[in-house]
């Protein structure tokens, strides 16, 4: 087992993203999780992450607030407890368009 306290959660700089802490829960080199890892998004008003696609397999879920999320043929505004799972190599954008933090937790398969 292996836990890790949000208070000593790790920060971590995520690419391409602006106004945003990012927190390692899980996985990479937080944990012996292999497939997959976990973090924590705090967006404020007006943060984001700009377009971008990785190769990996991602699922969004919101906690607080309220996030956009953008992809290429869509636009929808996720709330509390809604999720998204996005495809590897979907182009996507974030956007927190309201007036109060978004928090979101972020689980990402990556790809080979």
């Amino acid at each position: 087992m292996n836990v890790t306290r949000i208070n000593s959660a790790e920060s971590y700089v995520a690419v391409n993203h602006h106004g945003c802490e990012a927190l390692r829960l899980q996985g990479a080199d937080v944990s012996a999780v292999t497939s997959f890892w976990v973090g924590l998004s705090t967006f404020e008003p007006g943060g984001g992450a700009d377009w971008d696609t990785t190769n990996a397999e991602k699922v969004y879920v919101v906690l607080e607030g309220e996030i956009t999320v953008e992809t290429e043929s869509e636009s929808v505004t996720l709330r509390a407890k809604d999720s998204v799972f996005l495809a590897a190599n979907e182009r996507r954008r974030v956007i927190n368009g309201s007036d109060g933090p978004a928090v979101m937790a972020v689980v990402i398969a990556p790809g080979s």
